[in-house]
């Protein structure tokens, strides 16, 4: 007998139909033929029904992380990378405008500096 505070589930015949009538449904979802009471896998799918399914959400969770991861990469890193190698490129082209800038003064500076001859 069991205490007013729990809980008893019976599992009977209505259960166990209910179960089988899933695992047979699952099997028509899945299966890649024609249903036949002689196929072996309609009683395996019948039974163990249930860890089939987890297969499959497991694939669901593990293309979801793979999307999240995806994007996360595509959105975030990818455009890290691209900053960063646009920051590289600026400072390149900076130091090259400074240098050239640089050049340009020697230049003028001895072009404006007459030549010195000695006699």
């Amino acid at each position: 007998m069991s205490s007013p505070n729990s809980i008893t589930i019976n599992f009977g015949w209505i259960s166990a139909l209910i179960y089988l009538g899933i695992g047979i449904l699952y099997h028509l979802i899945t299966g890649d033929g024609p249903f036949m009471w002689s196929d072996p896998w309609l009683y395996v799918t019948m039974a163990i029904w249930p860890i089939f399914l987890l297969g499959w959400i497991i694939l669901v969770v593990i293309v979801v992380v793979a999307i999240f991861i995806a994007l996360w990469w595509f959105y975030e890193e990818r455009p890290k990378a691209k900053r960063r190698e646009d920051e590289r490129k600026q400072r390149r082209e900076e130091g090259n405008r400074r240098r050239e800038i640089e050049e340009e003064r020697r230049r003028t500076a001895a072009k404006a500096t007459p030549p010195v001859t000695i006699r």
